[in-house]
């Protein structure tokens, strides 16, 4: 096996986490959760967590991140507390598909809030856990939810919030692209 293949195994790697971790789990969740607030509540909500047990579930799984976080740095296990906040993540994706705010707010906006709230609460968790590795980003996200607090407990949005529009986070790497690029220039120089 020679350094080209290693080198276009990893950066072939890399592309793929980045755009299922990053782009569509994380930078997706933003949008969809941004998105929702703007469409149906002119971008600002209320005061009103989801009180359901799926929301309390979110609730107290966000406010566990933080601490176990912390604690995986002090350890040095950088790779187990990203895992642990991109879990997070996908968790709040999970009950956000479950919970179906879109369909909720055609029955009860109040409900559809809580969970919008909820969701966001929980990302904004989230991205505070990332803060470390990708910091940068991690407040981008944080100003499109109008947190520029860094508390890091649950309840800051108890009293509502106003987001911000946005481009998408995290744009998507078209592999097939790079990979054209790397046969052109393979060409060229050769």
């Amino acid at each position: 096996m020679n350094a080209n293949f290693f080198k276009q195994f990893s950066e072939e790697l890399f592309i793929t986490r980045y755009n299922s971790d990053l782009a569509n789990d994380l930078g997706n969740l933003l949008s969809r959760i941004t998105n929702l607030i703007n469409k149906f509540f002119e971008g600002k909500l209320s005061s009103g967590f989801d009180k359901s047990s799926r929301g309390k579930i979110v609730q107290v799984e966000s406010s566990k991140l933080i601490s176990f976080t912390n604690e995986c740095f002090r350890k040095m296990k950088i790779n187990e507390a990203i895992d642990n906040s991109m879990n997070c993540i996908k968790s709040i994706n999970k009950y956000i598909e479950s919970m179906a705010p879109w369909k909720l707010v055609k029955t009860d906006m109040s409900a559809a809030s809580g969970v919008l709230l909820t969701s966001a609460e929980a990302l904004r968790i989230s991205c505070l856990s990332l803060i470390a590795v990708m910091p940068n980003k991690m407040n981008q996200a944080l100003n499109i939810l109008g947190d520029s607090s860094n508390d890091c407990d649950w309840g800051l949005f108890e009293n509502g919030l106003t987001v911000r529009k946005h481009e998408p986070l995290f744009p998507r790497i078209d592999s097939s692209i790079k990979n054209n690029n790397d046969k052109s220039h393979k060409k060229n120089h050769y």
